[in-house]
């Protein structure tokens, strides 16, 4: 293999939380005239080891908020390899891996009640909750359930958040609203731009688009920014790793691109290879959570089966903790989102 970049491992300064970040730089500004014009920008989610990105205004509209997109918005692309093996390995007695959300608020708050009530009877010293992502679109508290996970400070129990792909998604809308607001709304985009109090035409145009990228950030609360800049690719924890997605077996394991880490499919799924490790993930809904050799996926289509998975390990094997029925038929006619 050619000589790739390897991304380093970075903390974030606010949480110390040592790992690969999905570190958005969505920049906005506002233009005082022509596209030619140097505009102001600033930084909407913060964060460290960025490189300052070549600043592009889309629109001409004056004196106005004006969405300025920016060239390799993230960190090179397939040139920019990353090692799975180096993310840091938790320390923590249990792990308990949360399934993807999808703005569902009350299937999050009965996980976390479930969860603490185990922790009490487990005795568990050091507990870690890790959620894999997608906590956005399709449900109707996209806003609310990010508040929560926002909230969970004083309770003295250990989480970590991965990127999903819905993030990433809501993240390039916010880059390119024109280009990525058609397929967002598909899967899920009405429903998260409508918890944060946004009124989404039935039909779209280009305008619209705009328009909504602007609400958007307007709307978007610091905390919120501080937790989609804090998204973490990946972690392990003993003999598993957890991604939102899963991983290219076309790859190394030292070389993995951080889109696949979020929202690859095939070939992993149908993949028997030998990790080295068990992937833990989510992102593909399944009727019962799938349990393969190397690995086990808890996407259960919470946001409309009200099944909600979490997969607890611990040095006694795996166990599953879940908020309702298995669902009763196929999801064949599920969103591939």
């Amino acid at each position: 293999m050619p000589d790739q970049r390897r991304r380093p491992l970075t903390e974030n300064p606010a949480t110390g939380v040592v790992g690969h970040f999905l570190n958005p730089t969505v920049i906005f500004g506002h233009s005082t005239g022509s596209q030619d014009r140097t505009i102001h920008a600033r930084r909407v989610f913060g964060g460290t080891a960025w490189r300052q990105p070549e600043i592009h205004v889309i629109g001409n509209t004056h004196a106005s908020p004006i969405l300025a997109t920016i060239d390799s918005y993230r960190w090179g692309g397939e040139d920019d390899m990353i090692d799975v093996t180096q993310f840091p390995d938790q320390q923590a007695s249990v792990i308990y891996a949360i399934g993807d959300i999808h703005g569902r608020l009350d299937l999050l708050d009965l996980i976390e009640k479930m969860i603490a009530e185990d922790i009490v009877r487990s005795g568990e010293q050091a507990p870690l909750i890790c959620y894999l992502g997608d906590y956005i679109d399709r449900g109707p508290h996209s806003a609310q359930v990010i508040d929560r996970l926002c909230s969970y400070t004083n309770d003295g129990v250990r989480r970590l958040f991965l990127a999903g792909n819905h993030e990433d998604r809501m993240i390039d809308f916010l880059v390119d609203p024109i280009a990525n607001g058609p397929a967002w709304m598909k899967f899920g985009g009405r429903e998260a731009l409508e918890s944060y109090g946004l009124a989404v035409p039935v039909e779209l145009g280009e305008a619209d688009w705009q328009t909504l990228c602007a609400q958007l950030e307007a709307a978007l609360p610091h905390s919120h920014r501080d937790f989609l800049s804090s998204l973490l690719l990946g972690v392990r924890w003993r003999g598993y790793l957890l991604v939102h997605a899963g991983l290219d077996p076309e790859r190394p394991i030292t070389a993995q691109v951080e889109r696949d880490l979020m929202w690859i499919r095939e070939p992993f799924l149908s993949s028997e290879r030998d990790w080295g490790f068990k992937v833990i993930h989510g992102h593909v809904i399944t009727e019962k959570p799938v349990f393969r050799a190397n690995r086990i996926g808890i996407d259960t289509g919470a946001y409309q089966s009200g099944c909600l998975t979490c997969l607890v390990l611990s040095g006694e094997g795996e166990r599953l903790i879940q908020t309702g029925p298995v669902m009763s038929k196929e999801l064949s006619d599920a969103r591939r989102w």
